[in-house]
């Protein structure tokens, strides 16, 4: 029917960016070790971007949705290695990159320690 308004539950939801804090791009490069708790192995990574709350990177085999990870990370400014405990929220085929993993950390880092990673 003409002028009337179509029911909240039918439209579509709208989906944005729900990330809570701001990526920052990594050098070039930029590579870093994942350890996933399901394959019990390290893979390389490449690390795309990182936020206090999570990081991006790719592999060149997928981790499973849900996965629990540790990522490490070498300072730029030290030579501290830092470990990141997160859980794998997506993981996508980015050809021909590898495989882009999207990781929530279970504890967000600080500022100071995202300073000494970029």
């Amino acid at each position: 029917m003409r002028g009337q308004i179509e029911s909240t539950e039918t439209l579509p939801q709208r989906v944005g960016n729900r990330r809570a804090t701001i990526r920052y791009r990594c050098a070039p490069a930029s590579t870093g070790a994942v350890f996933a708790s399901d394959d019990h192995e390290f893979q390389r990574a490449w690390i795309d971007n990182i936020s206090c709350g999570g990081i991006g990177l790719f592999l060149s085999k997928p981790i499973a949705d849900g996965s629990v990870i540790a990522v490490q990370l070498k300072s730029s400014v030290d030579d501290a290695t830092h470990q990141l405990n997160g859980q794998v929220i997506h993981s996508n085929l980015r050809e021909p990159f590898g495989w882009y993993i999207g990781i929530q950390f279970v504890e967000p880092i600080s500022a100071d320690t995202l300073d000494s990673l970029l």
